[in-house]
C-alpha cells in the first residue's frame, strides 16, 4: 500500500499506476483510498463490494461498542421503545 498527498496526486495522477492500493492524504488526514483495476474489469461490482465491505465493518464496530456499553442485553421492548422515541423526535423536527 502507498500514501501520497492530494497535492501530489493532483500534480501527477499517474503515481496512482505504481501500486495496487493507494491512500490519499490532504492535511495529514486520510481523505480517499484508490484501488487499481485491471482490463475488463467490472469497475460498479468493485465498487460496490467496497461499500459492503464498509457497511458491514460499521456493523462490526457498532455490534462492538454494544457489548461494551451493555446495551446488547437490553430487551427488545426497551428497544422498541427507544427506536418510538427517537421517530417521535424526528417528525417534531
Amino acid at each position: 500500500m502507498k500514501t501520497v498527498s492530494s497535492r501530489d496526486l493532483k500534480n501527477n495522477p499517474g503515481i496512482l499506476a505504481d501500486s495496487d492500493v493507494t491512500v490519499v492524504y490532504s492535511r495529514s488526514k486520510p481523505m480517499a483510498v484508490c484501488v487499481s483495476v485491471s482490463e475488463g474489469e467490472d469497475v460498479l461490482s468493485l465498487a460496490d463490494a467496497m461499500l459492503q465491505m464498509r457497511a458491514q465493518r460499521a456493523l462490526e464496530l457498532a455490534r462492538i461498542m454494544a457489548r461494551k456499553s451493555g446495551v446488547d442485553k437490553m430487551p427488545d421492548r426497551e428497544i422498541d421503545a427507544e427506536i418510538g422515541s427517537l421517530r417521535v423526535a424526528r417528525r417534531k423536527d
